[in-house]
């Protein structure tokens, strides 16, 4: 169930267009060591209807950020966010009021703002492989690096764990 889940996440990737093959030979010593590795995460959560013997399992893949701490000023990466006695407040406010309000939930919200900089990822292993079942045209920028499969991309989207994708999501989102 877990990897059919990391599966969907892939071809969301993809779909999506988020990122495009580098071919290693053309990238710097400078270049692959900035590059982050992606993260692939599996999680279980309660959802609505859902019990601890029932529940919901996602994957999601990130970028693994901390390589890129203090590389940008917090103007460059901080989007505005409600802090959570604003939110409680206006849902107090809403409710008396009898306002109606909504809820709503974009899928792959960060994947729909584009990058603006250069921001190198490093894939490795098993999700290689699998990332080229799903898209053979990426095989040719596999290459090995301690007898592992490397495949470099760069992101052309914003992915979670990229310091700067929470404020393109939010340019995105406002205008």
């Amino acid at each position: 169930m877990a990897e059919l889940k990391l599966l969907a996440e892939f071809k969301q990737l993809l779909e999506y267009k988020t990122f495009h093959g580098r071919n290693p030979n053309d990238l710097s010593f400078e270049q692959k060591k900035k590059a982050a590795n992606m993260i692939s995460l599996i999680e279980e959560k309660l959802n609505r209807g859902h019990t601890r013997d029932n529940p919901v399992i996602k994957g999601r893949s990130v970028f693994n950020g901390r390589v890129q701490r203090g590389l940008y000023s917090k103007e460059d990466t901080a989007s505005l966010t409600i802090t959570q006695d604003a939110f409680f407040l206006t849902s107090l406010v809403d409710a008396i009021e009898k306002r109606k309000s909504a809820i709503t939930d974009i899928k792959g919200a960060y994947l729909n703002a584009k990058m603006k900089d250069e921001v190198l990822m490093k894939i490795i292993g098993e999700e290689v492989k699998l990332f080229c079942e799903l898209d053979p045209s990426l095989e040719q920028f596999v290459t090995k690096e301690k007898n592992k499969d490397v495949l470099y991309v760069q992101l052309d989207r914003a992915l979670y764990g990229c310091v700067q994708s929470a404020l393109l999501w939010y340019e995105l989102y406002s205008h």
